[in-house]
């Protein structure tokens, strides 16, 4: 199973998670699939996942870069970042 995940394949997807823990998943914590797909995540823990951060298909995951991205198979990495307001 996954944690977070937006299949913008066909259609918007957006997910805005701020404090959200997703851990323990046997595949992947945080997923945004499809070029219409955007995941914003801000003061998150992603732990102990088969694959931490994944993106396909042109899909977008933006930190807010105060996570925590650690301790997966392989943590993967965020497609952009913003500053809070």
């Amino acid at each position: 199973f996954s944690g977070l995940t937006a299949n913008g394949t066909t259609g918007a997807a957006q997910i805005f998670a701020t404090r959200v823990v997703s851990s323990n998943n046997g595949t992947t914590g945080v997923q945004a699939n499809g070029n219409l797909s955007s995941i914003r995540i801000n003061g998150c823990t992603i732990y102990n996942n088969g694959t931490g951060l994944q993106v396909s298909g042109g899909g977008q995951i933006i930190s807010s870069v105060n996570n925590s991205i650690r301790g997966n198979g392989v943590d993967g990495g965020v497609t952009g970042t913003e500053v809070l307001q």
